[in-house]
């Protein structure tokens, strides 16, 4: 039976954060001197991720009593 244990992600899966966002906002119906749409924003929300390596319990005790 295989062993299971820490996997490496770094060479599958890309470093590079996401980062999104989305805003609440209405149309007032009317345009501004230049012609374009008038919006009322009332809000807005950031989020996202980026992946990182990760350490099993039993890596990381491992790693701990080798460094003593």
């Amino acid at each position: 039976m295989g062993r299971l244990g820490f996997v490496p992600l770094d060479a599958t899966l890309s470093p590079v954060p996401f980062t999104a966002e989305t805003f609440l906002v209405q149309d007032s119906g009317t345009r501004d001197e230049n012609g374009k749409d008038v919006v009322n924003v009332f809000g807005g929300i950031k989020w996202g991720w980026q992946v990182q390596s990760a350490w099993s319990a039993e890596a990381l005790g491992k790693e701990r009593r080798s460094a003593r």
